[in-house]
């Protein structure tokens, strides 16, 4: 039974979002500023929190940021959990006031960010997986990304000059990934991986890496002599990150091979 979705972070971000920018909009313009200002930051010490749930200051903007918290955000949260989906909203925040200060913004909402850094890590832990949002149409991660990255493009490139402020959710997917790398290095997850690909590939990026004379060829069948040479030129010639998976697979096997017939793995040629 799934949680009730109240008791999520994302679900009060996606709800946060749109509160901003109804208290912005109607206290504007006097009222006190929710995006980060860079020159006002010790005057207005609260904007490091209020401009994680603010963007360009559009409707449209900020309720696709909304949406991407509450469709998507929340099976994120679940399957990393609230501290790593924090450190995913917050790496993201900080991209976004990064780009601020060296753009020299006068001002900057980091919603477009935390929104796109959710959608990419989304996208990496269900690439195909397609979400049925507003009770009708299904949308895959990616193709919200893209939509959502490509408006922005072009909101920066109106009036034939460049406007930063477009560029905040790309800052949020480079972070997001950037994040990804550091954090998930030594997760379990990539360490099953790690070994998975061991037992499936083996060892070694080159070609120098593996002694290709020391191979058992006995036994072999001659097509799969054929296919072992012709496999080891291409590693010769283009790298063994040439190499298909099925091509180092086949290369792998034939190594656990032994003469003796003692824990004998029958190579067979991988199709081109």
């Amino acid at each position: 039974m799934r949680p009730s979705p109240t008791k999520s972070v994302s679900f009060w971000i996606a709800i946060a979002c749109v509160a901003a920018l109804i208290a912005s909009t109607v206290a504007a313009p006097n009222g006190p500023a929710l995006k980060l200002r860079p020159a006002s930051l010790e005057e207005e010490p609260w904007t490091p929190l209020t401009f994680l749930f603010i963007g360009r200051g559009d409707w449209l903007g900020t309720l696709f940021a909304s949406a991407c918290f509450y469709y998507f955000g929340r099976e994120v949260e679940r399957y990393l959990g609230v501290i790593k989906f924090a450190g995913i909203v917050v790496t993201a925040a900080l991209a976004a006031a990064g780009l601020g200060f060296a753009a020299s913004l006068p001002d900057v909402g980091a919603a477009g960010a935390t929104a796109a850094g959710v959608l990419v890590a989304y996208m990496r832990l269900w690439p195909v997986n397609r979400v049925s949002m507003f009770g009708s149409v299904a949308l895959s991660a990616r193709d919200v990304l893209l939509a959502f990255v490509g408006l922005s493009l072009l909101g920066s490139l109106g009036g034939g000059q460049l406007h930063w402020e477009g560029l905040v959710p790309l800052a949020g997917v480079a972070a997001t990934l950037l994040f990804f790398v550091v954090v998930d290095r030594d997760s379990a997850r990539a360490k099953f991986h790690a070994r998975l690909n061991t037992a499936l590939y083996g060892h070694g990026g080159s070609a120098d890496d593996i002694a290709w004379d020391t191979i058992p060829r006995a036994g072999l069948h001659e097509l799969t002599l054929l296919e072992l040479e012709r496999v080891e030129a291409k590693a010769g010639a283009q790298g063994m990150r040439s190499l298909t998976a099925e091509e180092r697979a086949f290369v792998h096997r034939l190594r656990l091979r032994t003469d003796g017939g003692v824990a004998t793995v029958e190579g067979q040629v991988p199709t081109s």
